[in-house]
Order: structure tokens, then sequence, then C-alpha cells
């Protein structure tokens, strides 16, 4: 840090700006590509939040701010971006098979496993972004819980404890 009488400013540029700048000249340089287990792993993932952000057939800038904290959170690199957001995109437009990420997740991850929860709490986070909770973004959330081996009354718990104020629409 450098400090004036007068001024006083950090020098530092913020520590994820420089990380996501040191991962775009990496992959433009190395140009990697995640290898087929994880390509297809992005794929289940995103392509089912995509599912679920259209499950209302309005998608909204909270939702896309999910997602985009989600891939941040995650620390893609510009190419698993890219695919992650091509996935997105496909359940978005129902161009994507639910049921085969489904169980291409449950054969790669145990029911419960880390993975599973924090999939399963994305989805619901991104369900109850913008405020309001629709039944078929909850029967959504239900369906894929049941794949999970977590109840509908788990997911109804789960769902008030992560946004006790929020109300349930039509």
């Amino acid at each position: 840090m450098t400090t004036n009488a007068q001024y006083q400013f950090s020098t530092r540029a913020p520590a994820g700006a420089l990380a996501r700048f040191g991962r775009a000249v990496a992959d433009v340089l190395w140009e990697r590509a995640p290898d087929a287990a994880t390509a297809a792993m992005l794929r289940a993932r995103y392509g089912l939040l995509g599912e679920l952000a259209n499950a209302d057939r309005i998608v909204t800038s909270h939702e896309v701010a999910v997602v985009t904290g989600v891939m941040d959170r995650d620390e893609l690199s510009n190419v698993a971006r890219a695919l992650a957001l091509d996935a997105f995109e496909d359940g978005r437009y129902n161009r994507f098979d639910s049921k085969e990420a489904i169980a291409l997740l449950l054969r790669a991850h145990q029911s419960g496993s880390p993975v599973m929860n924090m999939l399963l709490n994305d989805a619901m986070r991104l369900a109850l972004s913008d405020g309001r909770l629709r039944k078929v973004e909850r029967d959504w959330l239900v369906v894929l819980g049941a794949s999970f081996n977590t109840s509908a009354e788990g997911i109804d718990a789960r769902l008030r404890f992560l946004a006790p104020s929020v109300r349930a629409a039509a």
C-alpha cells in the first residue's frame, strides 16, 4: 500500500480480478480444456441449473447472477465457463436430458455427498433468487431431491432454512 499525506490508495488489484486474469492468460496460452469427464460433469450441473432457471419460463437477472456466482466459486477457466454457459443455455431451451444428467452425476458421486449437496443447494439458491418460489420451481426441486434421496419434506425444510421469508407463488 502506498500512502501520501493527502491520499491513501492501494497499488494492488483485487485478488479475484488477478486470479481471473491469470486463468484467462493461461487459457489463451495453453488452451486448457477440461477433460471429457469434467466436461460431462459441467454439462450435467449447469444444464440442470439452466432447466430450473427456465422452469417458470422467466429467467431473471437474479438467476443469472446466481449461476455466474457458482461459476466464480467453482473457479472455472474461460474454456470451462464457456462449456458451462452452453450447458446452461441448453437446459434453458430444453435441449438437455435432465434424467441422463442426474444419472451421470449419481454414477460419479454418491447421493448425499458434498458435491450432490452443493448442487442441490445451488439449485435452491437459484430458485429462491428472485424473492419468490413458484410451484413449478418447487416441484422441480422435489424431483431433483428425490433423485438424490431427499424427501419433499426435506426439500421444504431446506428451503425454509435458506429463505424463511420467501413467499411461495403459484
